[in-house]
């Protein structure tokens, strides 16, 4: 049986109708994603709260968190990753060279999950906290230094992290987060010629003797004998030079 022609415009209006309902329908992939966040807290919330945000450092700028072994450090800003240490003050860690040119340093960690040259993202796992180098307990050292080579303070960065607000380490600044802010870890490591504290050491070599100077000076003096010093051995005589001067004596 021929179908009619109205039949034949009805079955294709129906399929027309078909396809711009399944073109108009919203799918799944254009759902809008997430925003990815560009700086977090290295470890989860619980270990880091508030008060122990604001704890502040020994001596110079930087922050430790106290966290149980074993405990997962994330990458608090996306970067790559420019040296993996393995010993020495700071243990098994990392740096990273963040995108923002920043540096990122995670020391005292059990074991370091990224490869040297690896690029790591925001809230990646990079390592899990220790107890490696010059640590008296399980704990997480993170540090931030500037392009210029200044330590900048984490505290204040990381207060405002875990609050959801994406700040750069440009707000920060190198004071206020240590016991001892004037010491010369605080300035960046560049020795300027002609400045006051080089300028200063010749007057101290003149005006006064350094500990360094005086242990010199006695271990170059030479030693006293204490009490007689040995008498001199007399020297063995030769009987022909005893002859000969008794021949001139006669002869006189």
């Amino acid at each position: 049986m021929i179908p009619s022609r109205a039949r034949v415009l009805r079955v294709g209006w129906i399929g027309l109708l078909v396809v711009a309902l399944v073109l108009s329908a919203p799918s799944v992939s254009a759902k809008k994603k997430p925003r990815q966040r560009r700086y977090g807290l290295p470890v989860a919330r619980k270990w880091a709260p508030d008060r122990k945000i604001d704890n502040r450092h020994h001596d110079y700028p930087a922050w430790d968190v106290a966290v149980p072994r074993r405990t997962a450090v994330r990458a608090v800003h996306a970067g790559r990753v420019r040296a993996v240490t393995r010993g020495g003050g700071c243990g098994r860690g990392l740096i990273i060279r963040g995108r923002d040119g920043y540096e990122y340093t995670y020391c005292h960690g059990s074991w370091v999950k990224a490869k040297k040259h690896r690029w790591v993202r925001a809230g990646q796992k990079i390592m899990l906290s220790g107890n490696t180098g010059h640590s008296t307990g399980p704990h997480l050292h993170l540090q931030i230094r500037s392009p210029g080579g200044r330590l900048l303070c984490p505290q204040p960065l990381l207060r405002r992290w875990a609050r959801g607000r994406q700040v750069s380490p440009r707000a920060s600044t190198s004071r206020g987060c240590a016991y001892s802010p004037d010491r010369e870890i605080y300035r960046p490591r560049r020795a300027a010629k002609g400045s006051a504290r080089s300028a200063a050491k010749p007057a101290k070599r003149a005006g006064g003797r350094s500990k360094r100077g005086a242990r010199a000076r006695e271990r170059d003096r030479p030693r006293k004998h204490h009490g007689k010093r040995p008498a001199k051995r007399p020297k063995a005589r030769d009987p022909k030079r005893d002859d000969k001067e008794r021949g001139r004596r006669v002869s006189r």
